[in-house]
């Protein structure tokens, strides 16, 4: 995702695991790890994981969430390659919702897109 030029243009780096930092700007993305199945063939399990991944996509205005999103999907749909030291056979998405969440104060409010992914990868 940090590699994604569409995607950095809005958020530059602030792609975070489970926490974002309380006084960093938008937008940003929050990653959740919501399964990681093994895979399983006649000879035991294999090498290939199942993963299930919620992001949340937040921004301070509904035209910035709207283009957050759009680069996110761009970004990850479909996407297979290997990155680092992990091999993505395929990233898919599985669900989308969008909501209103309370911003710093009653009168702000912070745009949320969650993007539910499934991921096939493996090691390499």
């Amino acid at each position: 995702m940090l590699s994604d030029i569409g995607l950095a243009a809005l958020c530059d780096d602030r792609i975070y695991w489970m926490v974002r930092p309380q006084d960093d700007p938008f937008p940003s993305v929050v990653l959740h790890l919501i399964s990681n199945i093994p895979n399983y063939t006649y000879q035991g399990e294999s090498a290939l994981k199942f993963s299930r991944v919620q992001c949340d996509l937040y921004a301070e205005s509904d035209m910035d969430g709207e283009a957050l999103a759009i680069a996110f999907k761009k970004a990850v749909s479909g996407f297979r390659g290997i990155t680092g030291a992990t091999d993505f056979k395929g990233i898919f998405i599985d669900g989308w919702r969008e909501s209103v969440d309370a911003g710093k104060t009653e009168s702000e409010l912070l745009f949320r897109t969650s993007i539910d992914l499934t991921i096939n990868h493996k090691e390499v």
